[in-house]
C-alpha cells in the first residue's frame, strides 16, 4: 500500500518518471526532445490527478499495532491519521508515533486531524443499546469475524487491559464487548465514554464510526447514527487546530 501511494504521487505530479519498486515497476511516458511536435508530450501524459487537484485531496492512513509503521509513514507524508482502537495504550502510542515523524519531516502535529475509529451504538438506555447493538450487524460482525481474527493474532489483550477485568481472550462475549470495548449506551453514557477515552489518549480530532451490514433491520442503526450526531458530538470539546504556516 506504501509503495502504491508512492507511484500514486509520483503519477500526480505530472512529470515523466521510471521506477522499480519491491511491488510495482512504473512510469510516466516522455517523448525524446527532438520530437518535431511540441505537444505530443502533454498529450501523453493525461491528467490523472484527483478531481479538484491533488491540493484538494486529503489522504488517510490507517494503523492498529503499536508503533505502528503506518502511522510513521502518515506523519512523514502529513497525511491524515486514522488509529483502529486496539486500547488506549496502543492509541496513545499511534500519536506518539505520527506526531515524532510529522515533526521530522517539516509538518505540524495537528491533534484536531487525528481521527479515533470506533464501534459505536447508541439506544434510549444502555439496555436496549446493548441489545440491539448484539442483535444486529454490530455483533454479527465481531461474532464470526472480528473476535476469531483478534485471537489469532493477539489482538484482544488491549482491550482486556483497558477493561480492568480478569479475564483471557477465550472468555470474551459479545456480552462483554457491548460493556468493555464497543461505545454502547444511552447518549449519556456513550458520551460519557468517549469523553474518557479521548481523556485516556490525550484528545482526538474525529470519531470514525465503523459501520456494519443491517440491511435485514436498518432502523436501529439509522436511529444510532442519527442519536450520536444530534445528542452525542455537539457535546463532545474537540482540541483546537494547530496554526500552520
Amino acid at each position: 500500500m506504501l509503495e502504491a501511494i508512492e507511484v500514486m504521487e509520483k503519477v500526480w505530479k505530472r512529470e515523466p518518471f521510471h521506477y522499480e519498486g519491491d511491488f510495482y515497476n512504473a512510469g510516466y511516458p516522455s517523448v525524446e526532445a527532438t520530437d518535431p511536435d511540441p505537444t505530443r508530450d502533454l498529450n501523453l501524459q493525461s491528467d490523472f490527478t484527483p478531481w479538484g487537484g491533488r491540493q484538494n485531496l486529503e489522504i488517510a492512513v490507517t494503523g492498529m499495532s503499536a508503533n505502528s509503521s503506518s502511522m510513521r509513514f502518515a506523519g512523514q507524508r502529513g497525511y491524515l491519521p486514522i488509529s483502529f482502537y486496539g486500547g488506549a495504550d496502543s492509541v496513545r502510542s499511534h500519536w506518539d508515533t505520527y506526531s515524532a515523524a510529522a515533526v521530522e519531516a517539516g509538518h505540524a502535529a495537528d491533534r484536531s486531524r487525528f481521527r479515533v475509529s470506533r464501534d459505536i451504538f447508541v439506544a434510549d438506555t444502555d439496555k436496549e443499546a446493548k441489545r440491539r447493538a448484539i442483535a444486529g450487524g454490530l455483533g454479527y460482525f465481531w461474532d464470526r469475524y472480528l473476535v476469531p481474527v483478534y485471537k489469532r493474532y493477539g489482538l484482544l489483550q488491549g482491550f482486556i487491559d483497558d477493561s480492568g477485568t480478569d479475564i483471557t481472550p477465550e472468555d470474551v462475549t459479545l456480552d462483554w464487548l457491548a460493556e468493555h470495548v464497543w461505545v454502547c449506551g444511552s447518549a449519556d453514557t456513550v458520551t460519557r465514554k468517549l469523553e474518557e477515552m479521548s481523556e485516556r489518549i490525550g484528545g482526538f480530532g474525529t470519531i470514525v464510526m465503523n459501520s456494519h451490514d443491517c440491511i435485514d433491520d436498518p432502523e436501529p442503526w439509522f436511529e444510532s447514527t442519527q442519536r450520536l450526531a444530534q445528542e452525542v458530538a455537539p457535546r463532545i470539546s474537540m482540541p483546537s487546530p494547530v496554526a500552520t504556516s
